[in-house]
């Protein structure tokens, strides 16, 4: 059952990312640089602001492809996805950061992932599932630790990392959602090996970014 393969693949490596990745383990250690921060934030105001884009592009394939039922489920997410790039915004603001954010900003790791998104859902828009549910699902299970890191041991408030909060608090209807919609879904053994794939890739391409939201200095970890 796919549904059950996304939520245990999720998890096996958002475990992974927790123990391993360099931004997670520099927020953990209290080592995370101010530098860092505001190019996550950066990076993430980005990534988000081209969510909109992908369901539209997710829809419009879906519908070509004969699949009413989650084109229709493409469009609905649409208005609850949009404006999220502005909380990473705002989230610079109060850190004193610019709210400035262009392309001249975007990591290599970031051009790759969004290349990826949209080469995933041109093959098969049944693919953004995997993706949409593994960001969404990951911050549920690794974004509270990260947030009480980053306060605790960096001094950065949750207060200041909404693009964070918000989806912590959203995104467990949100992955419950696309769960319950792949219980609707009939899904051909194709689509799904597909999707097994377009997830393996997924959690590759947002390691990698995760990784390189790390621009300081301080790439050693403490013993």
């Amino acid at each position: 059952m796919i549904a059950q393969y996304l939520k245990s693949e999720t998890e096996s490596a958002t475990k992974k990312i927790i123990e391993t990745n360099r931004l997670m383990l520099l927020a953990q250690n209290g080592t995370l640089q101010r530098m860092d921060v505001e190019n996550y934030l950066k990076q993430l105001s980005f990534l988000f602001s081209w969510t909109p884009p992908f369901l539209q592009l997710a829809h419009d394939v879906a519908q070509k492809q004969g699949q009413p039922v989650l084109a229709e489920f493409m469009k609905n997410k649409i208005p609850e996805e949009s404006g999220h790039d502005q909380w990473a915004k705002n989230d610079l603001k109060k850190q004193g950061f610019s709210s400035e954010v262009s392309e001249s900003d975007l990591s290599p790791s970031l051009r790759a992932l969004l290349r990826f998104v949209d080469r995933a859902i041109r093959e098969d828009a049944a693919n953004y599932l995997s993706y949409m549910f593994f960001v969404e699902y990951m911050t549920v299970l690794a974004g509270p630790r990260f947030l009480d890191a980053l306060e605790k041991r960096c001094g950065i408030p949750r207060s200041s990392m909404t693009a964070i909060g918000n989806h912590v608090e959203l995104d467990p209807d949100h992955s419950q959602e696309t769960l319950d919609l792949l219980a609707t879904l009939n899904l051909t053994n194709e689509t799904q090996a597909r999707m097994k794939f377009a997830l393996d890739e997924t959690v590759l391409y947002v390691h990698g970014f995760l990784e390189n939201c790390v621009i300081s200095t301080a790439q050693k970890m403490p013993a």
